[in-house]
């Protein structure tokens, strides 16, 4: 019995996810399986005897397309993901089954009702699975060759997060936090294929001791990077970022989202230590770490002035780079509908709640101000002048770090002028979905050629690394006294 499963394109090219070799793990005890990333190549529509497709909201209008030309051909589809968790009801329609929440755990169940011609319309774990017996993600069934090298193998070490975000669907898809023994983490950096990592988790640092064993045991390993994502407060420890400084950690991504109380509060994000970011990030920095931060825009108790306010504090502290997404409620959510309600729900387009266009008409500005402010927030922030303010920072202390930095920004910078600023003829995307993404497409992938390059370029900078180290040693004594540049990539002692 043959099963395929498929991600329809998300609009990050390169970037491999662990949704496709999850369920590889979860269902080839029972079947063989196939894994599609429509993201790097095209979807395989031969005969099979089950689909699967993983949704989020953005891209569900092309998981239905997908799932009604293997439908139609008397093939089975089973739908999951983010999106038939949330709103499982409306999923229903376009396929024969929908799997809400996790799926480890109902392989087995599914495939033998499937044998029996006894598919049910919805699977569903009585409560979160553990996370002790997981098997090994089948990485290796994915396309490695088509993903960019720089972002690494994946991994998952945690799942859920204890926080209640009111913006966030985690709670209703990993709803209890939960961490891999620590066997199990050993097992499966030994399998990685790449000496670059990056953690999906959503919130490792929830527990903090757990956060702290993780680096250490990194740091017994040849790693040379990792980027994980957590909550900012949880950086403000120093023994914790000595020991992530030592594991060669070298980025982290953090829900920064609002320079304001208002913002903050909003969102039920109010535990966000705001009088404190400049200080963590400062004290990420002096241990090697880069932030990048997400920032949420069009959130109650903000007026226009936010942009410029937030401009001059990302820049004040540094940080790598940011996110810029317009805050995004799904459709059956509670609080999409009492938006909805209230008559500021401005499209029910799914397509549309990708982060980058705007959802919720704003209280405290109008909608043009809105889009305006975006629109010149991104071309102030990924402009030349603060890519080069930004980039005299201490995790750049070395010359291909600091090669990278800008790369990743130039390419950011040409991703989100295609995303939120209009096209030559003022086509914005809230204005004409279908006629931007058109153009937008063919810009992307020109940039994504354009990544390709700049990845090329530092993996040269890489291979000639060792032969260079003379000029990186004058570099740093010039360009930072007092520090080390090969402290970092000691394994010390434990």
């Amino acid at each position: 019995m043959k099963v395929r499963f498929i991600t329809p394109y998300y609009g990050v090219k390169g970037q491999p996810l662990l949704t496709l070799p999850c369920l590889a793990a979860e269902f080839e005890p029972y079947c063989d399986v196939e894994l599609c990333d429509q993201n790097v190549e095209e979807i395989d529509y031969s005969d099979a005897d089950l689909v699967g497709i993983s949704l989020l909201v953005y891209n569900a209008p092309l998981g239905y397309e997908i799932a009604r030309r293997f439908r139609e051909r008397g093939i089975p589809v089973v739908m999951g993901g983010s999106w038939p968790t949330v709103s499982p009801d409306l999923v229903a329609p376009y396929c024969d089954s929908v799997v809400v929440g996790e799926v480890e755990g109902l392989g087995e169940r599914i495939i033998s009702d499937l044998r029996q011609g006894q598919l049910r319309a919805r699977y569903q774990n009585p409560c979160p699975p553990s996370l002790d017996q997981l098997r090994l993600p089948r990485v290796d069934l994915l396309k490695s060759e088509r993903y960019f090298q720089l972002t690494g193998y994946p991994m998952e070490l945690t799942r859920g997060c204890p926080n209640r975000c009111s913006f966030c669907v985690s709670k209703d898809i990993q709803p209890t936090f939960r961490k891999k023994p620590y066997w199990m983490i050993i097992r499966d950096l030994e399998a990685r294929d790449s000496p670059i990592l990056s953690l999906y988790d959503l919130n490792i640092g929830a527990n903090k001791r757990y956060f702290k064993d993780v680096a250490r045991i990194f740091a017994e390993f040849p790693i040379a990077a990792w980027q994980c994502e957590t909550c900012i407060g949880y950086l403000d420890d120093i023994e914790l970022l000595k020991l992530l400084e030592r594991s060669r950690l070298n980025q982290v991504y953090v829900g920064i989202e609002s320079i304001t109380e208002a913002g903050l509060a909003s969102v039920n994000k109010s535990f966000n230590p705001r009088h404190r970011y400049g200080e963590i990030i400062r004290k990420c920095h002096d241990h090697g770490i880069h932030i990048a931060a997400g920032f949420i825009v069009g959130l109650d108790g903000e007026d226009k002035s936010v942009f410029e306010r937030s401009l001059e504090f990302f820049e004040e502290v540094k940080v790598e780079y940011t996110t810029p997404m317009y805050v995004t409620y799904l459709p059956g959510t509670p609080m999409h509908t009492k938006l909805k309600r209230e008559g500021r729900i401005v499209t029910d387009n799914l397509e549309d709640y990708d982060g980058t266009h705007p959802i919720v008409r704003p209280s405290g500005m109008t909608l043009d101000e809105l889009q305006e402010g975006v629109e010149w927030f991104v071309k102030e922030f990924y402009g030349l002048r603060s890519t080069l303010v930004r980039g005299l920072q201490r995790p750049n202390r070395r010359p291909k770090d600091l090669m990278g930095y800008y790369a990743f920004n130039r390419w950011f910078a040409r991703m989100y002028k295609d995303v939120f600023t209009p096209n030559s003829d003022g086509v914005r995307p809230v204005d004409d979905r279908e006629a931007f993404a058109a153009i937008t497409q063919r810009r992307v992938d020109k940039r994504f050629h354009g990544f390709g390059v700049a990845e090329s370029l530092v993996n040269v900078w890489n291979k000639v690394d060792r032969r260079l180290r003379p000029l990186q040693r004058l570099y740093q004594q010039v360009a930072l006294p007092g520090t080390s540049m090969t402290k970092r990539h000691r394994v010390p002692a434990r």
